[in-house]
């Protein structure tokens, strides 16, 4: 990605080159501070979806679990035999 300093930035030169090689940076005193992109890949963003807790297979943990396909089922787990260690707390 280009860096352009923003005094020495020609508008249409930097849209130009982010038409034709991809985003363009802007930067102020060495800090990044913009990125120019061609309107192509701000559409590609927009319509690109967002990773939310509501989209389906996605939630808390809580909703995961109470939505398990095991939820209710007659699950018998063992319990460990042996002997545990003592803590002292």
């Amino acid at each position: 990605m280009a860096a352009w300093g923003i005094a020495e930035a020609q508008f249409s030169e930097v849209v130009e080159e982010a038409r034709n090689k991809g985003p363009q940076t802007i930067t102020e005193s060495g800090q990044e501070v913009a990125v120019v992109i061609s309107i192509e890949q701000w559409k590609s963003l927009q319509s690109a979806p967002t990773p939310t807790a509501k989209q389906p297979g996605i939630g808390t943990l809580a909703e995961i679990i109470l939505n398990s396909p095991l939820r209710g089922t007659e699950i018998d787990f063992p319990r460990l035999t042996g002997h545990w260690r003592e803590v002292d707390l």
